[in-house]
């Protein structure tokens, strides 16, 4: 990474395909003398993270010199990922979990750190490298597969940040995923790996039952809006629009573990999509009596919805959960879609003639 600073040439981190060969490489290799590994990953990352804290600590931070630890702090977190994710293949390495432990718990201490300082400064690369940290210490330790609250992996958490067990490390996920769903808005990268991490969590049949106990989770369901998650703002147009998609599918499944035909519940959860069709309406009627819109804002608008809506069918699978989204949308909503495809199209039909 040093070359890569002081000489301004490529960097490597730039090329996922690259990082990923090198990677699935580690995996391997790392786990074959595992506690020779953890012994040198643990004296790297300790001098880096150290003299990384003392930089960010003071007012005057060089620049160049920020960048190597930033580089080689990267590197050696998708190596940790990496090394643990690669006990997969080693079903009788029990006795390596309190490693693992060890290694989590220092990238933890990273994350937090590097959280501090945001959005006024962030790493790109390094936090993409705690999002593949993150879904291989997933694959290994948060799965269907349950793993023991006895777990070695916990030791380290336990005595060193307080994490005793799969809930207390599933609320760490949830933390880093609202935090770069407000602070990383200007990367679709990293939103685009961190809902795809939220959509992993929400899959596993005891994972999201897990999830919707926590508080941060129940925060999400009763609170997103444009506010509190700004890449849903109609107004930020450089994010690719499937991402609310992708968001309102994993919060549906959420959702429908503990909704059953509560009607309540739902028309709360639905409320902000509620608000944004009134507001459609709003801005057609508006237009229709020759009031001045942006078109662009009510495109936007119009297809945010529709992600949104889409979203949410697609995780209601049942008849009952299903039918209270279908209540919702017939007839007034789909009258209203409807209405404002013609319109649209119309509209740019009398533009192009």
């Amino acid at each position: 990474m040093e070359s890569v600073v002081r000489d301004n040439l490529e960097n490597p981190l730039d090329d996922n395909t690259i990082v990923s060969q090198q990677l699935d490489q580690m995996a391997t290799i790392g786990r074959c003398e595992y506690s020779k590994t953890c012994q040198l990953l643990i004296s790297l990352f300790d001098t880096s993270a150290s003299v990384y804290q003392s930089l960010m600590q003071t007012s005057s931070r060089p620049p160049q010199e920020l960048a190597l630890r930033e580089g080689q702090l990267t590197w050696l977190v998708y190596l940790i990922g990496s090394v643990i994710g690669g006990r997969i293949s080693h079903t009788n390495a029990d006795h390596y979990d309190s490693m693992d432990g060890q290694l989590v718990c220092r990238v933890l201490q990273l994350m937090n750190m590097t959280d501090l300082h945001l959005p006024q400064h962030g790493c790109e690369h390094l936090d993409k490298a705690f999002l593949h940290f993150f879904e291989k210490f997933r694959m290994v330790y948060v799965s269907e597969v349950v793993v023991q609250k006895t777990s070695k992996v916990y030791q380290p958490l336990a005595e060193q940040l307080g994490i005793n067990d799969e809930s207390m490390l599933l609320n760490v996920f949830v933390r880093k995923i609202v935090t770069n769903l407000k602070c990383w808005i200007s990367s679709s990268v990293i939103t685009n790996k961190t809902l795809q991490l939220l959509n992993d969590l929400s899959v596993g049949y005891s994972s999201v039952r897990k999830l919707v106990k926590l508080n941060t989770i129940q925060f999400i369901l009763e609170n997103h809006t444009p506010e509190h998650f700004p890449f849903l703002s109609v107004t930020h147009g450089n994010l690719d629009t499937r991402c609310r998609t992708s968001f309102y599918t994993a919060l549906g499944r959420l959702l429908v573990v503990e909704l059953g035909d509560d009607e309540d519940k739902f028309s709360s959860f639905i409320r902000p999509m509620t608000t944004a069709a009134e507001n459609i309406r709003q801005m057609f009627s508006q237009q229709q009596m020759g009031g001045m819109v942006s078109e662009e804002e009510l495109r936007r608008s119009l297809v945010g919805l529709c992600r949104d809506v889409r979203g949410v069918a697609l995780a209601f699978h049942s008849r009952n959960t299903y039918m209270l989204l279908f209540d919702w949308l017939y007839p007034s909503l789909c009258l209203l879609l409807t209405s404002s495809l013609l319109l649209t199209f119309t509209t740019h039909a009398q533009t192009a003639m």
